[in-house]
C-alpha cells in the first residue's frame, strides 16, 4: 500500500489537535477505501466532533458556518435540486437569492457537488458549512417530506372516480 499523504482538511485537523496524524492517515485511507467523504467517515466513526470539524473546515476554506438545527425547513427552496443529487453529494439547498443557491455542506472541498448542482440548476452555488451529523438528519427529513408530498399527490389520484366516455365518430 502506498503511503498516504494528508492534505487539506485532514492536515488542518491535525494542526488544530483535533486528530493525530496517525488517525488522520488511517481515516483518509479508510474513507477512500469505503468511498465515503472524509468528514462523514470521521464523524460517523467518532474520531472527531462534527462541531469542531465544521469550525475547522469553515476557517480553513473561508466559508461561513451555519447552525442547521436553527433552520426552518419550510424555507428550503423546493424542486431546485434533484433528490438524487442531494443524496449523492450530501448537500442541503438552504436558500436562493437571485441567481445564487446556497447549499449546506459538511465538506466545502467537495467542488464536484457544487459544480454538478450548478450545472443542473443553472445557478451559481455557494457552500455554507454545517455539521455533518445535523446535515444528514436534515437531508433525511427533507427527503422524507418530499416522499410524503408525493404520496399525498398519489392518494388524491386514487380517489378519483373515472368514467370512460366513448367518442362518437362522425358518419
Amino acid at each position: 500500500m502506498s503511503k498516504i499523504n494528508i492534505s487539506g482538511l485532514a492536515k488542518r485537523l491535525v494542526r488544530d489537535g483535533i486528530l493525530t496524524e496517525e488517525t488522520a492517515v488511517e481515516c483518509t485511507a479508510a474513507s477512500l477505501e469505503q468511498k465515503i467523504p472524509f468528514v462523514s467517515f470521521i464523524v460517523k466513526e467518532r474520531k472527531a466532533s462534527a462541531h469542531k470539524v465544521a469550525l475547522a473546515a469553515a476557517d480553513e476554506f473561508g466559508a461561513p458556518v451555519f447552525d442547521i438545527q436553527a433552520y426552518d425547513m419550510e424555507l428550503c427552496p423546493k424542486d431546485l435540486v434533484e433528490n438524487g443529487l442531494i443524496q449523492k453529494h450530501r448537500v442541503m439547498p438552504l436558500f436562493k437569492r437571485g441567481n445564487r443557491l446556497f447549499l449546506g455542506v459538511a465538506d466545502p472541498t467537495n467542488l464536484l457537488a457544487l459544480d454538478e448542482i450548478k450545472f443542473n440548476t443553472g445557478l451559481t452555488t455557494e457552500a455554507i458549512v454545517v455539521e455533518e451529523d445535523k446535515l444528514q438528519t436534515m437531508i433525511d427529513k427533507y427527503l422524507d417530506s418530499q416522499d410524503e408530498s408525493m404520496n399525498l399527490e398519489d392518494t388524491d389520484l386514487d380517489n378519483l372516480d373515472l368514467e370512460t366516455v366513448q367518442e362518437e365518430t362522425p358518419q
